[in-house]
């Protein structure tokens, strides 16, 4: 699978932002593809960070929903403290927004990078968390 996601570390904040190019994950292999590209560069980051996630064009076909839903909770267990996504299409909110409630996490899903960025910080704050 080619090139289809971006990972920018943010040394101001404190936060990886994660923003997915156009693409389409339409079987399980794509799904593990995309992951396994995510992988490569947060490992370099030795810790869990907050991660602000542009959707973007991202399409996520029937046939991978599980693989893609599987690959993003490893994902998110293994690199991220918490998890803020903006953009994409309303099913791809839809899909986080469910997988959120199936797995007892906050959806945080927002408009916009701006107040996705917001919130984080604000979770931050009413936390009390200190940045590493």
């Amino acid at each position: 699978m080619p090139r289809v996601v971006t990972v920018t570390y943010d040394s101001v904040h404190e936060f990886v932002h994660v923003e997915y190019l156009p693409v389409i994950v339409a079987t399980r292999q794509d799904a593990w593809a995309l992951a396994a590209g995510i992988d490569g560069e947060m490992s370099k980051l030795r810790r869990k960070v907050d991660v602000v996630v542009n959707l973007g064009k991202l399409v996520v076909k029937a046939a991978a929903v599980a693989a893609y839903d599987e690959a993003r909770q490893r994902l998110m267990a293994a690199y991220a403290r918490r998890s803020y996504s903006y953009g994409g299409s309303a099913l791809v909110r839809t899909r986080i927004l469910t997988s959120s409630t199936l797995n007892g996490q906050p959806a945080n899903v927002f408009a916009s990078y701006s107040e996705a960025v917001e919130a984080m910080l604000a979770d931050r704050a009413r936390e009390g968390v200190k940045r590493e």
